[in-house]
């Protein structure tokens, strides 16, 4: 259909759809989309094609809260998505890369994110094929480790171990105290030297780091 032009008698021929704002009458359009010679109604099914020029979207919360109810999926297309500001997120799907600060509900700290995999650490310090034989003498559980992401105890000895986030663990410079049968993981990460003291028989030990 080539474009052309439809006169129009004033107080004549068909009815034309008139909004009233202010006194004013302003006529009424359905829109529709497509190349020449065909037409699409705009529509849920059929919405109004959208292209970003420049391919960045800006929204401003003015300061409030943005708010969206339901379901909201955001891909960077290969690129990056930069948000300033503050985001709560409850669900998250797919990899996520931070940079910057994260402020956490209890407060503002750093977020540990540790490793998809993790993997026995080869024995260190006074740990032979993962066990340490406890006395009454400071014994190195493991040595520092930038890579370490978990540790775990298990006391299948008698008395009392003292184990301390350093060096030089005795019964009274100590920060954990395990009594026989006690198993713990450690539930925070520490990547230097952790030693123990007293006891006797053996502390089972397990020092994972990034794989």
């Amino acid at each position: 259909m080539a474009y052309g032009d439809v006169s129009v008698t004033e107080g004549t021929g068909k009815d034309v759809a008139v909004d009233t704002i202010d006194s004013q009458e302003f006529q009424r359009f359905k829109p529709a989309f497509g190349t020449e010679g065909n037409a699409v109604d705009v529509s849920a099914t059929d919405p109004l094609p959208v292209v970003l020029t420049p391919a960045t979207v800006t929204i401003s919360d003015g300061g409030n809260v943005i708010t969206v109810d339901g379901l909201v999926t955001v891909s960077d297309g290969g690129g990056a998505i930069t948000v300033d500001g503050t985001v709560a997120v409850s669900s998250v799907s797919g990899t996520v890369a931070v940079t910057g600060t994260v402020t956490a509900n209890a407060g503002t700290g750093t977020h540990l994110v540790l490793p998809a995999v993790s993997v026995i650490r080869a024995d260190t310090g006074d740990v032979t094929a993962g066990v340490l034989t406890l006395g009454a003498a400071e014994k190195t559980i493991g040595t520092a480790n930038t890579d370490r992401t978990g540790l775990i105890l298990q006391h299948v000895g008698t008395g009392t171990v003292y184990v301390n986030f350093a060096a030089g663990a005795t019964a009274s410079v100590r920060r954990l105290q395990l009594e026989p049968g006690a198993y713990w993981e450690m539930p925070f990460k520490h990547v230097g030297v952790v030693s123990c003291y007293g006891g006797s028989g053996s502390l089972l030990v397990t020092d994972l780091e990034a794989g």
